[in-house]
């Protein structure tokens, strides 16, 4: 789901490609049901949507095609359709620093597109390398992105290589002035991997996560590689966490965290300034290779080696 924060427009997306455009009611100050105003077929299963920094366009991602949109005319401006033999996860982000423009990873590919009517920047594919010896995501089954002005943030799931933890310098972005030629990811992070849930926020370099135990934690990205330092605020109970093992949090501009689970919304507030440390031990990089080298994984029917 996407909601304008400055205004009442909600747009969902559903696993039958359906999007709907819904203008929320108001009585007495809150918010009393929501009035629908265009329900459109996108293909097949919404993967993702990504509302643009001017809430002027919206980027619909599905299995078959990524389709941008007005939102001022709710009218479908241009489609890029994907061929029917690719089962490569796609995802886009918004491209750092630079509001005009978005990006859309694609396992090793990265492609930088304008907002404005979906043509490709001049800078074209992005080269955006990862951390570690372990072979770049071609079979990814799930990806999460963050970002702010100072860093983005990657969470990946791979059959072969498992979750990975890449983050790169915001600047990386913007080489030879505005050309993204090429992004290097920061040392050092994998560890952080073993104990990765949902990623929730980034504030500065700050890493705002849960916890594969149910703890919010939150990890100083600067300081990661030399402390292995985690933060854990609180425990969340498990009626917080859906059938699929994902929680529907976000952080607001208050520094206040909202759980969504079922009927019940719940803000927990004052979070941030208690906690208990957690070390993590060492990621030995090699050992985890050489335990992945002769390991034969299948994925929808055919060996990834």
């Amino acid at each position: 789901m996407v909601q304008d924060t400055e205004g009442p427009l909600i747009i969902t997306g559903d696993e039958d490609g359906f999007v709907v455009f819904a203008e929320t009611v108001y009585e007495r100050g809150e918010w009393a049901s929501a009035r629908i105003e265009l329900k459109a077929r996108c293909g097949n299963l919404v993967e993702q949507m990504l509302l643009s920094p001017s809430r002027e366009r919206l980027l619909v991602i599905t299995l078959s095609a990524s389709e941008l949109w007005s939102l001022p005319s709710k009218q479908k401006l241009e489609s890029l359709r994907v061929p029917r033999s690719s089962a490569n996860l796609r995802r886009a982000v918004q491209f750092p620093l630079l509001d005009d423009r978005f990006i859309i990873l694609e396992d090793s590919r990265s492609h930088v597109f304008y907002w404005r009517d979906f043509t490709r920047a001049s800078e074209g594919t992005l080269s955006l390398y990862r951390d570690g010896r372990l072979p770049e995501p071609e079979y990814a089954t799930n990806a999460s992105y963050l970002s702010n002005d100072c860093v983005v943030v990657e969470k990946l799931a791979d059959p072969l290589t498992g979750i990975r933890t890449n983050c790169w310098d915001t600047s990386s972005f913007l080489a030879a002035g505005e050309q993204a030629v090429e992004a290097i990811p920061r040392r050092g992070l994998q560890a952080l991997s073993c104990v990765l849930g949902d990623i929730i926020s980034v504030i500065d370099s700050t890493l705002v996560f849960l916890h594969k135990e149910r703890w919010v934690s939150t990890v100083d990205l600067d300081t990661f590689h030399l402390t292995m330092e985690v933060r854990r605020h609180f425990f969340i109970p498990p009626e917080w966490v859906s059938i699929l093992g994902s929680v529907v949090c976000a952080l607001t501009r208050e520094m206040n965290l909202v759980f969504a689970s079922k009927q019940h919304v719940v803000v927990v507030k004052g979070w941030m300034g208690r906690w208990e440390t957690d070390l993590l031990g060492h990621f030995d990089m090699d050992a985890e290779w050489e335990e992945y080298a002769g390991t034969d994984i299948w994925v929808t029917g055919r060996p990834l080696r």
